[in-house]
């Protein structure tokens, strides 16, 4: 299996961010957006190793910028809030707690 190092991680976490900056105003593309950074979360450490501080101050990132992204597909007229519930790619947000708050508001 492929190992992303934390540089090629945080070149990838810069490269969805650029992404991000086009689509701000579509929801769908937001969703994208938040479930690519979601896979970079869930990259990171997954070798069954405990992860540097380093790997886990950008995780932490990724997954802070995922809920921002998914709570502005929200704000710009995503509709399918039941995805956020049952899509495999934000598996690694769920135990955020950001996600949780997402998914209790209206």
């Amino acid at each position: 299996m492929c190992r992303l190092g934390l540089r090629q991680t945080a070149e990838a976490a810069d490269a969805e961010v650029e992404r991000r900056k086009l689509s701000h105003d579509q929801p769908e593309a937001l969703y994208q957006f938040a479930a690519g950074l979601a896979g970079l979360v869930d990259w990171i450490g997954r070798e069954g190793r405990t992860p540097s501080a380093d790997e886990l101050h950008v995780r932490r990132q990724c997954a802070q910028r995922a809920i921002e992204a998914l709570r502005e597909a929200l704000s710009a007229g995503f509709k399918e809030r039941k995805k956020l519930h049952d899509d495999p790619a934000l598996a690694p947000l769920r135990s955020e707690a950001g996600f949780q708050d997402l998914l209790e508001e209206p």
